[in-house]
Order: structure tokens, then C-alpha cells, then sequence
């Protein structure tokens, strides 16, 4: 039994609590002898977005405790499939997070591909000769940021022919810390699945979190990814997260909408064109909430391509 399975009784029964509580306050405030006019109005609004926020939340989550699993085909392919694990970063460089992708792109034969879109020097750049001649690096650089995080993205499949040299896509922000068992089963899960275009892992928070906000948003990642996700595969559009995820690239051949929520654009596109995707649970990648003032780190990669 899950985590989520045991907390949902729990669960359910502190929402229905809260939920008559506020609504009975709201209730009492609105008919007070007092209240009069336009305080009258506020009040009910008041009350049917209380009612709709708070009620929501049971009611997804009760949704996906009663969702069977998506069956998924687990079959490993006796072809190796070709892996390019895209690092995307813009000032926000993390040792931790580019050392896990270069563990993994080891582990799964793939090669990472530093999408770095930074505005000012690279952080980079006292690294870039060497990483050129890494069996596992390569460092991107554009001279514009036209797209945002989609144009990075398809520069480099553009200028790196991903499409034909790989098989699919592992998208990692400069935050994300990925695990090898992540990436082979994200491999795996599209090599026996022809019809998913791509397959998003779910995300905890970071350990090493440090800051106050990201402490205190580590809550609602690990409530967002726990119980409110698995009902997209049978009821609803799964979407990419833009990190994490695995995706077929011979669906990619014009490349990410240039948008700014290039993920869900994606996901919308993929699925008119009859493509799918699928959130999976397990296992975990980890996240982190990134500072609005960026350090700038001076890398040495040689100590992640050994």
C-alpha cells in the first residue's frame, strides 16, 4: 500500500471538516444584521470561491485514490536506444543536479548536452574546450535567447541533429537532480510503448534545500505529485513538465512550440496529432525552487567526466 493510500482516509475526512467549518463561518458572517449592500456581495463571493477552492482538493484526491493504474507494457527492447539528456541552464549552473546527469547518461549510454542560455559569461566558458572533447559533454552556446527555454532546446536539435542521431529526449533543469534507475525506466516505458509520445516521472523536493521558500514549497511539490496526477492517465491529458520527462523524437521534427509554457503547448500538439503521454510515480526525480539571484559558479567538469 502507498503512502497515499494510507493518508487518504485521513485525508478525507480533515477536508470535510474544514471545508463545513468555513462555509458555516461565511455563512454567519453573510447574515449578520449589520451586513448590508455591497458587504453582502463580498461576503458570497467569498463563500462560493471558499466552497469551490477547498472542495476541490477532496475531491481530486479521491479521484485518483479510485483511478486504476494505466497499464503500461514493461518489456525491455534488446536494442539499446539512444539517449540525449538536454541540461538547459540560464544562470542557474548546479553542481549537484549536472553531476546526476552525467552519472545517468553514463549509466543509460547517453550524452548530455549543456543548453547553456546564460545572459551574461558563460559560467562555462573556462571549460568549454575540454568539454568539447568529453565522451559524455557538450556545451551549447546561442547568441540570442529568442524563444526562451523552447528556442534553447530546439537550437540544439537543430544545430546537433538530434533527431537523427537519437532515439528520445531527457529533458533536466539546471535544478533537477535525476537518478539512473529514472532514465531507464523512462527508456524503457517508450521503447515498449510505441503509442506514448513521451513519459513524465513525478518529482520530490530536494534535500538539500536551503531556503525558507523552498522549504516551504517542498509541501506543496510533494502534495502536487503524490495525489493529483495518476487520474490525468485515465480521465484526463497527461502534460509534460518540461523536466523530467523522456520524449520520442521522431515526433519532435518541428521542434517545441516557442512559447513560454512550451510543455503544455507540446503536450496539446502531440495529442491532436493522436500521441499521448503518461505520468509515472515512481520512481522519483528531485526538484528544487530556484533563487531569483543567481550565483555564478566557476565549473570544473573534469570532475564529473571521469
Amino acid at each position: 500500500m502507498t503512502n497515499s493510500q494510507r493518508l487518504s482516509p485521513l485525508y478525507l475526512l480533515l477536508m470535510p471538516i474544514f471545508w463545513g467549518a468555513i462555509i458555516s463561518s461565511y455563512i454567519g458572517l453573510a447574515n449578520l444584521p449589520n451586513q448590508r449592500g455591497w458587504l453582502s456581495v463580498i461576503f458570497e463571493l467569498l463563500l462560493c470561491g471558499t466552497a469551490m477552492m477547498v472542495a476541490y482538493h477532496p475531491i481530486i484526491h479521491l479521484l485518483d485514490l479510485i483511478t486504476p493504474d494505466f497499464i503500461i507494457k514493461n518489456q525491455t527492447s534488446t536494442t539499446p536506444s539512444r539517449i540525449a539528456i538536454l541540461y538547459t541552464v540560464c544562470n542557474d549552473f548546479d553542481q549537484v543536479a549536472f553531476k546526476s546527469c552525467v552519472n545517468t547518461a553514463k549509466h543509460v549510454g547517453g550524452h548530455v548536452y549543456v543548453l547553456d542560455d546564460s545572459k551574461s559569461d558563460s559560467i562555462l566558458d573556462n571549460e568549454i574546450n575540454y568539454s568539447k572533447d568529453s565522451d559524455f559533454i557538450t556545451i551549447i552556446h546561442r547568441s540570442s535567447s529568442h524563444g526562451f527555454k523552447a528556442g534553447n532546446i530546439n537550437n540544439a536539435m537543430r544545430t546537433q541533429s538530434l533527431c537523427e542521431r537519437f532515439d528520445y529526449i531527457i529533458l533536466a533543469d539546471a535544478d533537477e537532480i535525476l537518478s539512473p534507475e529514472a532514465a531507464k525506466t523512462l527508456v524503457a516505458t517508450l521503447d515498449a510503448n510505441p503509442e506514448i509520445a513521451f513519459v513524465q516521472l513525478a518529482h520530490s523536493s530536494r534535500d538539500d534545500e536551503m531556503s525558507w521558500f523552498g522549504r516551504i514549497m517542498r509541501v506543496m511539490i510533494d502534495v502536487k505529485y503524490r495525489y493529483y496526477r495518476k487520474y490525468t492517465n485515465i480521465y484526463g491529458l497527461p502534460l509534460s513538465n518540461g523536466h523530467g520527462v523522456a520524449i520520442r523524437l521522431t515526433l519532435l521534427n518541428n521542434g517545441f512550440p516557442e512559447v513560454i509554457s512550451e510543455d503544455i503547448a507540446l503536450s496539446i500538439d502531440l495529442r491532436l496529432d493522436g500521441y499521448r503521454g503518461v505520468f509515472l510515480s515512481q520512481p522519483l526525480c528531485q526538484e528544487s525552487v530556484v533563487d531569483q539571484q543567481f550565483p555564478v559558479t566557476v565549473v570544473n567538469l573534469s570532475a564529473y567526466a571521469t
